[in-house]
């Protein structure tokens, strides 16, 4: 990915404030995501639920994004787009929102015999495990985070999920227009308003 084009994401993902970015990374997706974990220390916690002893390298990372930090620029770059997890807004601390989101990653098969492990943050996976959720269940698992942010797997397209009123809501989300482009279409757009204004 280009420069200037890891600058339109992180402007397009950015967190509001009073909002931190997280990512739910996918340790299994590539070799090298958590030995940069280790090498470049974001900060991170492992979801890992206790019914489930994977290794650290096995399980999924909640990782505070920051731009300018080595681990959230290389992850943005490299994975985002390439489906190694996805993006989220809460005002929620790191530790607090890994204990809310840990225990959504177990669900019972369906005669309860066994708990298996549910990779709701495979950005493939992400609307239709939410979509499946009761409206209290939704709103329980969202509880601090605003909004959640994955790829559509057609090239840089990013699609933001929200709750309304409990009901889950998609919106398109369109990276930041490079400079050049943004000055264009202010220009267009003064030019609009201007013959609008002598007609």
């Amino acid at each position: 990915m280009e420069e200037t084009l890891l600058t339109r994401l992180w402007q397009s993902v950015a967190a509001p404030s009073g909002e931190q970015l997280y990512a739910i990374v996918d340790t299994a997706a590539h070799t090298h995501i958590h030995s940069h974990i280790q090498a470049w220390e974001p900060p991170a916690v492992a979801l890992q639920p206790a019914e489930y002893n994977l290794p650290d390298d096995a399980c999924p990372w909640l990782v505070t994004l920051k731009k300018g930090n080595t681990f959230s620029d290389w992850y943005l770059q490299e994975g985002f787009f390439t489906g190694w997890g996805v993006l989220l807004h809460s005002a929620d601390p790191l530790l607090a929102l890994a204990e809310e989101l840990t225990p959504w990653l177990l669900a019972q098969n369906t005669d309860k015999q066994q708990l298996l492990l549910m990779r709701y943050y495979d950005p493939t996976l992400i609307y239709a495990y939410l979509s499946q959720l009761t409206p209290d269940e939704r709103q329980q698992w969202f509880g601090n985070i605003r909004q959640v942010l994955r790829p559509t797997g057609v090239e840089y397209d990013i699609e933001g999920l929200s709750l309304d009123d409990s009901k889950l809501t998609r919106q398109e989300i369109t990276l930041a227009p490079e400079e050049g482009e943004a000055a264009n279409d202010e220009q267009v757009s003064n030019k609009k308003e201007g013959a609008h204004a002598t007609s």
